[in-house]
């Protein structure tokens, strides 16, 4: 500490570094009031090394940001620091007068000056934080979105260690998953009406798009917590699996069977009749009501929404059942109607079932677990 009296520059660097190194301002500050405890450093050069501790700090979030956006914040801050302590080193011979009418020790000096410098900071740049933002937008642009929707956003390594910033992430892509899944099913209806090859294609990519991205946030769940998750989160991190895994069954079946049967006909020559168009799009319009529901039930934990999802099996078989049933009482009537041409509606049926299905599968897991919570929660009350 000796050594460095009168060396600004070097006292600067050192606390910067070791402030660095250690990753903790505060830490390298009360260190620095011990050794001013022991008189081995002038209040000058106690201030340069506050100054450098505040700049040190200010480092790892810049190091360790993962993307350009990610650096603006922790940038200008940098910034902010750094303009401050340029200001500071200017004026070094004035705070020096002053802590000496203060009659403050070097330990108290320590303190107050690291206190009062950050005051300063937020009263002095608080009406600057528009400009700044808007220089370092600029400076650092939003990186454009991965072509391939099915690549993942959200699942930072960083969640992997702390349980829940890992589920959260795996949730927000979740929701991606879900908005695929949403385009395939409006594609489709669009399919039914008007056949599109390219369209048919469009779904196609989008289920391999979906595939991947389930893929990455299984993966993604598995590691999450690798000393262990606590019952909750472990209960939490099922549902999340639960809900992918069933959202990729549903765009499997519409990617792999009811596109398909949807330009079948198509290169026949033929089209879906009102009656069968307008029956598919009731099951499509109930489709999504229990993918909105299936949503709500999963993100909010929502115990009436996933009761609510359940009970629409009912109505969805009831739609099929009577859709079934008059389109044979059709065919029946109809002696020029093609056999295959009934058969293709009835598996559109069939498999707008089978998507609800699993959709509504989505509600399980979230009934189990927030209805074992009740119980336990009413044994509790009990008791008490």
């Amino acid at each position: 500490m000796q050594g460095l009296e009168g060396d600004t520059l070097i006292a600067l660097m050192v606390t910067i570094i070791l402030t660095l190194i250690c990753h903790s301002s505060v830490a390298v500050i009360l260190l620095i009031a011990s050794l001013a405890a022991t008189g081995v450093m002038t209040p000058v050069t106690a201030m340069v090394l506050v100054l450098g501790a505040n700049i040190g700090g200010a480092l790892p979030p810049v190091l360790n940001a993962g993307s350009a956006v990610a650096r603006r914040l922790p940038v200008g801050n940098l910034l902010v620091r750094g303009a401050g302590c340029g200001v500071a080193l200017v004026l070094m011979p004035l705070l020096s007068a002053l802590a000496t009418r203060l009659a403050l020790t070097t330990p108290q000096l320590v303190v107050m000056f690291h206190t009062a410098f950050s005051a300063v900071l937020a009263v002095v740049f608080i009406g600057l934080t528009g400009p700044l933002s808007r220089a370092l937008e600029r400076f650092f642009p939003e990186e454009q979105r991965p072509a391939d929707p099915g690549m993942p956003m959200y699942l930072d390594e960083a969640g992997l260690d702390i349980a829940y910033i890992g589920l959260s992430n795996s949730v927000r892509e979740s929701l991606r998953v879900t908005d695929m899944l949403n385009m395939m099913l409006d594609s489709l209806r669009a399919l039914f009406v008007a056949p599109d090859l390219l369209k048919a294609g469009e779904i196609r990519q989008a289920d391999l798009s979906l595939d991947v991205l389930s893929a990455a946030i299984r993966a993604y769940l598995a590691d999450i917590g690798q000393e262990g998750l606590s019952d909750s989160d472990a209960d939490r991190a099922q549902e999340i699996l639960m809900f992918v895994i069933n959202i990729e069954h549903a765009g499997d079946i519409l990617s792999s069977s009811l596109t398909q049967l949807a330009t079948r006909r198509a290169r026949r020559g033929e089209q879906f009749s009102e009656f069968e168009l307008h029956n598919i799009g009731l099951l499509h319009a109930e489709i999504l009501t229990s993918l909105r529901l299936a949503i709500t039930a999963f993100l909010g934990e929502d115990l009436a929404a996933a009761h609510q999802l359940v009970a629409r099996k009912e109505v969805v078989r009831q739609i099929e059942a009577i859709a079934s049933r008059e389109h044979f009482r059709k065919l029946r009537d109809d002696k020029n109607a093609w056999a295959e041409s009934g058969d293709i509606f009835q598996r559109v049926l069939r498999d707008y079932r089978r998507v609800h299905h699993h959709i509504a599968a989505v509600a399980y897991p979230v009934i189990d677990r927030l209805s074992d919570e009740e119980i336990i929660g009413g044994e509790e009350s009990a008791d008490a």
